[in-house]
């Protein structure tokens, strides 16, 4: 969507988003294929704002027991 786009676009202009780092020598990298990833959640089915957070922490975390 366009959250994904525009924050791709920030990534794109500036390679400190795209550092990584060399586990194996001392060296930082541009990763120039770095992409952004925008998870998107489907909280239509919840009544409130408490059941929007157990949808979204399911999403990233699994059950919450």
């Amino acid at each position: 969507g366009s959250l994904q786009q525009a924050l791709q676009d920030v990534l794109d202009r500036h390679d400190a988003f795209k550092l990584r780092f060399d586990l194996d020598e001392p060296r930082q990298c541009i990763d120039t294929q770095a992409r952004v990833a925008v998870a998107q959640v489907d909280l239509r089915e919840a009544s409130d704002s408490d059941k929007a957070l157990e949808i979204v922490w399911h999403c990233f975390f699994g059950d919450l027991r």
